[in-house]
């Protein structure tokens, strides 16, 4: 029987990218629950109301969703993003 969190690392997880109205790049995270975090970013960052588009792409794992993150924003430099992970290191 799996665990909740080899469940949780097994389940499909999305990479999402906030843009402004003029299509630059304001933020990239990951998520399962893309209602329930766009409400957190709501509540909690003075950035959210520049937010006029988010695209998302799914991944069927959190593992692959986090490497896809990580290249994202160090090769797309997000506005908000306050990490930077290094790509190719851990």
């Amino acid at each position: 029987m799996a665990t909740y969190w080899s469940q949780m690392a097994n389940s499909p997880t999305c990479v999402y990218r906030c843009y402004d109205e003029l299509g630059d790049l304001l933020y990239v995270g990951l998520t399962r629950n893309t209602l329930g975090r766009f409400s957190k970013h709501a509540h909690q960052k003075p950035w959210w109301p520049e937010v006029e588009h988010i695209e998302l792409e799914w991944f069927e794992t959190r593992d692959e969703a986090f490497a896809a993150e990580k290249r994202a924003i160090a090769a797309e430099d997000p506005a908000f993003n306050i990490s930077r992970p290094r790509v190719g290191g851990e």
